[in-house]
């Protein structure tokens, strides 16, 4: 496994990815200050999904991780908010948070539209099969 950096990929393609992701995860982490504030979209929606945890985060002071399954629920909840990482209003998108299956990281979206993807060769394929373009990503 590989992580490409795809940085802010076009919409159509970021919806692609995003979708194939939600698919194949099976957990999430997303991060928040510990209070409210510009990077806090989403802070009171994740820790109410079902089987979410909320615990302190140690990648910055202050701030919390909220875990989870992802399920019906907390695919929708991701869809409905991550819709660009082109154009997008902070105060109303995730600002950093990662997809796992089966405990491995997939993607990882940081600072609202850095995005960082694991692949390895088969899942490239399946990526530029679902009209992902993969030329640019560089290695991370």
């Amino acid at each position: 496994m590989v992580t490409y950096f795809a940085g802010r990929i076009p919409d159509d393609e970021w919806r692609r990815l995003l979708t194939y992701c939600l698919e194949r995860a099976d957990s999430f982490a997303v991060h928040f200050p510990d209070g409210p504030g510009m990077l806090s979209y989403g802070r009171d929606d994740f820790p109410a999904l079902s089987g979410a945890r909320l615990a302190p985060w140690a990648g910055m002071n202050e701030s919390v991780e909220v875990t989870g399954p992802l399920t019906a629920e907390s695919r929708r909840l991701f869809d409905q908010i991550e819709t660009s990482v082109t154009t997008y209003e902070p105060e109303r998108k995730l600002w950093d948070y990662r997809l796992f299956r089966h405990g491995d990281l997939m993607l990882q979206v940081g600072d609202f539209s850095d995005v960082l993807v694991t692949a390895d060769d088969s899942e490239l394929a399946a990526l530029r099969a679902e009209g992902i373009s993969t030329d640019q990503w560089d290695l991370a």
